[in-house]
């Protein structure tokens, strides 16, 4: 046996070399080396083909111990040594059917062999098909589907698109306990996707366990998520947005303590807090911006943002630069930045994170520079909030 492991010669090709000796074909009778091994449970049991290598290994020996004596030389030997590298593909076995077999189940075995690489090798193998009746096998334990997932909790965590899945198994059953469940993705999900949840129990055979379904699939419903539109808010939720908004208008607006830059076309001529009145300050038309169904948030990039968007004058506004000068029709807006609705149905919005843009001396400019750069990522609607003026 050490010459054979010292040589790296696989053990299953040599099965081809039995029987080497004399003249003419070698006839190699595989039915010897081969055996039909079935296991599992009823209605789930598997078909195997066994070899048996200590014989190969044995068989393998004393032929090349014969090739060894009538042989003078190494490269003789080698030559012996690919004819086993070919021997090796001059047959594979087919089982049919390899599984889910019950009891009373018959198993085919079947030798497709290549004649003509065998002729090559002057071998000619013969195989006599093996027919084996199942039985023996243990009837299984069927866990349905309804009691396999019926402890499982299936929780959805974040806010959507961008929703999280968490999966608990909290069966107390002896083996149900025992399984792991997976989904098929667990993050960057909206509200409406569908998860495929798969049950993996690793059972010993001998247990009998079988699980009926393994997969599962559920459908993203209950999980926070960012608006898309306006329209999905009550009115009563809207008015909680304007209510901050027409509490930063009367402080910082009004009041002139706004900070934020004042632009004449690509100018920039003072804060806006800085004119001596700002005043005639009217709600118009505001924008709603959702992120492109497909795309990811990127650094900056908000889910959602509205636009809720002011017209005024402003009386007075100059600097060091520019001389005083009155404003009229002038545009700013108050941002209101990734508003959410939760599960619960209840708004969710930072009111820390609400701020007003720039102010421009025109509408043209102001949505140049406000609403025209969100385009390319965002889906953009213009929304009448004058009702809550």
């Amino acid at each position: 046996m050490k010459k054979l492991k010292v040589l790296g010669i696989v053990i299953v090709a040599a099965v081809g070399l039995v029987g080497m000796t004399g003249c003419g074909k070698k006839k190699v009778d595989l039915n010897q080396y081969v055996e039909v091994n079935i296991s599992g449970v009823d209605t789930k049991g598997t078909a195997n083909i066994e070899f048996d290598y200590d014989k190969f290994e044995e068989d393998i020996v004393k032929v090349l111990d014969e090739r060894e004596k009538k042989n003078d030389s190494l490269e003789d030997m080698f030559s012996a040594y690919d004819q086993l590298s070919k021997a090796e593909e001059c047959f594979e076995f087919e089982v049919s059917p390899e599984k889910d077999l019950k009891n009373g189940d018959k198993v085919v075995v079947k030798a497709i062999i290549d004649e003509k690489l065998a002729e090559e090798l002057d071998l000619k193998f013969k195989f006599k098909e093996i027919e084996e009746k199942v039985s023996g096998l243990k009837e299984a334990t069927i866990i349905s589907e309804k009691e396999l997932f019926e402890d499982v909790v299936i929780e959805f965590t974040g806010v959507s698109p961008n929703a999280e899945v968490q999966i608990r198994n909290t069966s107390e059953d002896e083996y149900i306990s025992q399984v792991q469940f997976y989904a098929d993705k667990t993050s960057g999900l909206k509200k409406g996707d569908k998860i495929t949840v798969t049950a993996e129990g690793n059972f010993d055979e001998e247990e009998g366990i079988i699980l009926e379904k393994t997969e599962k699939e559920y459908t993203v419903e209950e999980t926070d998520v960012y608006i898309t539109s306006v329209d999905e808010l009550s009115q009563e939720q809207m008015q909680k947005i304007m209510n901050q908004a027409k509490d930063m208008v009367e402080a910082q607006l009004s009041g002139r303590t706004c900070s934020e830059g004042f632009y004449k076309g690509d100018d920039y001529i003072s804060s806006v807090g800085s004119a001596d009145e700002i005043n005639e300050i009217s709600l118009q038309t505001s924008y709603f911006s959702s992120l492109k169904e497909g795309l990811d948030r990127e650094w900056g990039d908000s889910y959602n943002r509205l636009d809720i968007t002011y017209k005024f004058n402003a009386i007075k506004m100059g600097s060091f630069a520019f001389e005083e000068e009155d404003f009229t029709d002038c545009y700013i807006s108050i941002q209101c930045d990734d508003i959410v609705m939760t599960k619960e149905g209840e708004l969710q919005f930072d009111i820390d994170n609400m701020e007003f843009t720039d102010g421009f001396a025109s509408f043209d400019t102001f949505y140049q520079n406000i609403i025209t750069p969100n385009k390319e990522r965002y889906e953009i609607e213009e929304v009448d909030l004058t009702k809550f003026q």
